[in-house]
Parts: structure tokens; C-alpha cells; sequence
């Protein structure tokens, strides 16, 4: 099996998976009622998943001629992505390909950026973060058509049973997007949803309180991020779904 890492390519045929959102027959996203009716959705202009490393923060896979969705629930943030099979990748190799679960019926097209075929269609790349796995919520400014605004987001993984990797999904956001209310509005969101959840907050409910009224961050400098930290996060499994930690508590 290869190793969770955000993005996956999913079919609305697909088994149920709780790291990957369900998908309609149009590949839309199904939500429940966890979601809510307060629904929020951008178009994103560009979509990269990056990785800590030993080096810093390196871009593991994606591209700027990525298009598709960014929709925040109550409970989740979601991306779509129909062109995946259409563009040329950043740091495009075999390994992303099998990282997130393209496996070798797309492998030659991304990489050769070639036409869409029958056996892609049907399919998009997809995927969710709930919000207990949100780490941090950052945001850069427009600079020009080649340095959009962005967000990004911060989630820890489970690399092995000893060990964890901190994975980021970024998004590139449209010029009439405010990437700092947006990253507010998200960070305001993840606490919000800590503190009506039934998980004892302990010494962290005081700065949940905090980061569900907290206002905007001053403009980071050029090629920074400005962020906000989540006082508390789980990494991202299964076992830490919004519907399981219900059951859990």
C-alpha cells in the first residue's frame, strides 16, 4: 500500500476510504451532516504537496497549471482536481506517482503532459484534511501571476509506528481572493470545531478560545508564510476522523 500522502486519485465507484472524500457521479464531493450548511468553495489556480525535510521544505509533487476546488466545511477542507492527468508536474518522478496513488496509468501522461485518455476519465485527484489534523494555517500574498497567493496547510502523518512525517498541501488562490481572511477564516474554523467537539481540551481550551476570535496576520515577508499554530493536533489516520473521535469520546 502506498503511504498516505493527502492526494489521491479516486473514482466515485471507490471503496469508502475516511482519508479521502466520497465522490458523486459528477466527481463532486459527498458531505454529511458533520459538514454543515455554511459551506465555503474557491477556485484554486495551482496545487503543490510539500515535506519537511532535513533540508527544509521541498516541493514533493504538484504544479502551478493545476486546477480545481478548495471547499471548507465544519468539519474539513477538501481539494478536487480534474487536470491532474493534463499537466506537466514540479519535481515530476515515478516515486510522486506512486505517492499519491497515480500509479502507472497516468505516470507517462503527467509526465509527458499528453492528452487525456478514456481510461482517465471518470477519475479525479482528490483529498481532505479534517481538522483535527491540522497542524498550522499559513498564507502568502499575490506577488504576480508566477507567485499567486497561497494557502497552506500543516498536518502531521504517520511515517511508521515510531514515527511521523509533517506533510503540507498548498494551494494557489485567484487574485480576488483574500489569502488572509481566508487563512483567518480557516483557522478560526479548525478552533471552533475543537471547542464543540466532546475531546477534553484541557490546558488547550483557553488557546482554542483564543484562535476561534483571532484576527489577521500582518503580510509575512517575501517567500515566508505567515501562519497560525494550532495549540493541539492529531496526526492523520483513521482513527482520528471526526466520526471516530465522536465515538471515542
Amino acid at each position: 500500500m502506498a503511504p498516505y500522502a493527502i492526494l489521491g486519485v479516486r473514482t466515485p465507484e471507490a471503496p469508502v476510504d475516511p482519508m479521502f472524500p466520497q465522490l458523486t457521479d459528477d466527481l463532486s464531493p459527498i458531505m454529511d451532516l458533520v459538514d454543515g450548511a455554511d459551506l465555503i468553495t474557491h477556485p484554486v489556480r495551482g496545487i503543490w504537496l510539500l515535506k519537511d525535510t532535513s533540508g527544509g521544505i521541498e516541493v514533493a509533487g504538484g504544479a502551478s497549471d493545476l486546477q480545481g476546488t478548495l471547499s471548507i466545511t465544519d468539519q474539513r477542507l477538501i481539494v478536487i482536481c480534474k487536470n491532474y492527468d493534463k499537466v506537466r508536474w514540479d519535481r515530476f518522478n515515478s516515486l510522486n506517482s506512486v505517492n499519491i496513488g497515480l500509479g502507472t496509468e497516468t505516470a507517462f501522461h503527467l509526465g509527458e503532459k499528453a492528452i487525456r485518455r478514456v481510461k482517465t476519465r471518470g477519475k479525479v485527484m482528490c483529498g481532505h484534511i479534517y481538522f483535527p489534523w491540522v497542524q498550522f494555517v499559513g498564507w502568502a500574498p499575490f506577488y504576480s501571476k508566477k507567485l499567486p497567493a497561497k494557502l497552506r496547510i500543516g498536518l502531521n502523518v504517520k511515517a511508521s509506528a515510531e514515527a511521523e512525517d509533517r506533510l503540507f498541501l498548498e494551494v494557489g488562490l485567484d487574485v480576488d481572493i483574500d489569502a488572509a481572511q481566508l487563512a483567518q477564516f480557516t483557522a478560526r474554523r479548525v478552533a471552533q470545531w475543537w471547542v464543540a467537539s466532546t475531546i477534553p481540551l484541557k490546558s488547550f481550551a483557553g488557546s482554542f478560545h483564543e484562535l476561534g476570535a483571532v484576527g489577521l496576520l500582518e503580510s509575512p515577508d517575501r517567500g515566508n508564510m505567515a501562519t497560525y499554530e494550532v495549540p493541539f493536533h492529531m496526526f492523520a489516520h483513521p482513527t482520528n476522523t471526526p466520526a471516530t473521535l465522536a465515538r471515542r469520546f
